[in-house]
């Protein structure tokens, strides 16, 4: 646990957990609780709050994953918002979800099904597919983000695919 404190406004919490990597989950602990959502932040302490950089804060502001501050020039600040997009940003990257998709799931879009990235040691649920002698097909439905009726669906198809393929050639390969 690392413990960081910027001002006497709020202290931050980094917690280093497996699920989601070190330092993805950071927990805001209020010292002023009177009113949770009026917490300002400067860019400084949202970034040593997240463990971005300033330039990679603004360039997710760029791409729209993050929204602008309130305010402008160095007025400008930040808000409990701004920080949960960034801890959302944080934990989707860190687990090897993309930009582009981050983004999707930043404007409402069906979130991922599982955030954590592999781990020496981590049990994975794989469905083993027996196509044809020396045909065999691995897949992990939760990675890939399928829902079990995808799955099924895919199967399928991979089976008369194969099937037509195998009658074609004489099955002989």
């Amino acid at each position: 646990m690392n413990l960081l404190s910027g001002s006497d406004k709020f202290i931050g919490v980094f917690i280093n957990d497996s699920y989601f990597n070190s330092k993805s989950v950071i927990i805001s602990v209020m010292m002023n609780k009177t009113n949770m959502d009026q917490q300002k932040f400067n860019l400084e302490e949202l970034c040593k709050l997240t463990d971005f950089s300033v330039r990679t804060v603004r360039y997710y502001m760029q791409l729209g994953l993050v929204d602008r501050p309130v305010g402008e020039t160095r007025a400008a600040h930040y808000t409990q918002k701004h920080l949960d997009q960034l801890i959302l940003i944080k934990r989707l990257t860190d687990s090897g979800i993309s930009l582009e998709r981050v983004g999707e799931v930043m404007a409402g879009g069906e979130p991922p099904i599982s955030t954590a990235r592999k781990q020496p040691g981590s049990i994975e649920v794989k469905s083993h597919l027996f196509i044809a002698p020396g045909i065999e097909l691995e897949i992990s439905a939760e990675e890939a983000g399928m829902s079990p009726e995808q799955l099924r669906s895919m199967i399928k198809e991979i089976m008369v695919i194969t099937k037509k393929v195998l009658l074609n050639n004489g099955g002989v390969s």
